[in-house]
């Protein structure tokens, strides 16, 4: 699973403030043909309703956060970015391989039945899985984790492609402003977005 791409929901909580929407996520590895020697990810979070919210960018060279108030953010380290702009620490370096289930050494798995991972411990994340089927080969229908001080990302995933168009990327990896129909999202005390001005 060198290059995906995921359509799906999402919920995010940290203390009392929580967002949902939307996500679109594609994924290309470094040195595969699609991705290059750099590689590339590139999220949109989107409202229930398809309203972008916020657009992040990472390659090698750093990574770009575009926000639907219209403001741009850069830097070398992604997940500092993430933090200093929107105040939530994921582990973005790891989630393409967390995301599918795919652990690595020095993590703690606990497997299933038929030998897929069930729970995953990394880094002081335990990210938990679930299946629509009985397929030993199958991927995860919904992804939990569970982060310190109370942070809690949960995922449904709808689709998984492993054969995008690439060149629907590249555009995305060189500063493009963020679509003219990003929307700034609306603030609420416990359950609305934390993305809003």
């Amino acid at each position: 699973m060198r290059n995906f791409a995921v359509e799906g929901r999402f919920a995010l909580r940290s203390g009392k403030e929580a967002v949902s929407g939307r996500l679109s996520w594609q994924h290309f590895e470094a040195g595969s043909e699609e991705g290059g020697e750099r590689g590339a990810d590139a999220l949109l979070l989107s409202s229930p309703i398809g309203q972008g919210m916020a657009e992040l960018i990472v390659t090698s060279m750093g990574a770009q956060l575009n926000t639907s108030d219209g403001r741009h953010y850069s830097g070398s380290d992604p997940e500092r970015l993430l933090l200093d702009v929107l105040g939530v620490a994921l582990p973005l370096r790891e989630l393409p391989r967390l995301l599918p289930g795919q652990p690595r050494r020095g993590d703690t798995v606990e497997w299933d039945s038929i030998g897929r991972p069930r729970v995953i411990e990394y880094g002081g994340w335990t990210v938990e899985y679930g299946y629509a089927g009985e397929l030993s080969g199958e991927l995860p229908k919904t992804v939990e984790a569970k982060g310190r001080e109370g942070l809690l990302l949960r995922l449904i995933i709808e689709s998984w492609d492993f054969h995008s168009d690439p060149q629907s990327l590249r555009p995305r990896l060189f500063g493009a402003p963020p679509p003219e129909n990003f929307m700034p999202p609306v603030r609420e005390s416990g359950k609305g977005a934390v993305f809003a001005q």
